[in-house]
């Protein structure tokens, strides 16, 4: 939960430093103002860097052709653990899709504090499909409602 909490500051703070003309390049981190040096500005760089490799994971998901066989069996497992987690937690689960042994699903929470708490519970969540799991909340500027999510399942069996 600390990680998505301060990765939504740092992107709030890179939206903010966008949105009024300066430059995100500067010699302090964006999130705390701190030299990029310091043991905070190091904990920046790493959220920076892991946020980078989801991303990257995202893209090569989308990229991949569908998987018929494995990919619809896993997608009924995810959709159906992923469903009644989400009635008993108040989050929707808007989609679900497996590829090659990798599986993207996509949920929404009515608030950024909701969304935290999801996020949390659903990648330390017990799935039918064993997969390792990584979540992470989509934040854009401004927004306190209708919070999205990006769940991937990775090396799924």
């Amino acid at each position: 939960m600390k990680l998505n909490n301060r990765l939504a500051l740092v992107e709030r703070a890179l939206a903010n430093a966008e949105d009024a003309g300066q430059p995100t390049g500067e010699p302090e981190s964006p999130a705390t103002g701190e030299p990029r040096d310091s043991p905070a500005a190091a904990d920046d760089a790493a959220e920076e860097k892991s946020l980078k490799r989801f991303a990257s994971m995202v893209e090569e998901f989308s990229a991949m052709p569908p998987d018929s066989a494995w990919g619809s069996q896993a997608v009924r497992g995810l959709q159906s653990d992923l469903t009644t987690m989400a009635e008993k937690l108040g989050f929707n689960v808007q989609s679900v899709q497996c590829k090659d042994r990798l599986c993207m699903a996509e949920i929404a929470s009515s608030s950024q504090q909701a969304a935290a708490q999801h996020v949390t519970q659903v990648a330390h969540a017990r799935y039918s499909v064993r997969c390792d799991v990584e979540a992470m909340m989509k934040v854009p500027s401004g927004q306190t409602e209708d919070i999205s999510s990006t769940v991937l399942f990775t090396d799924c069996k």
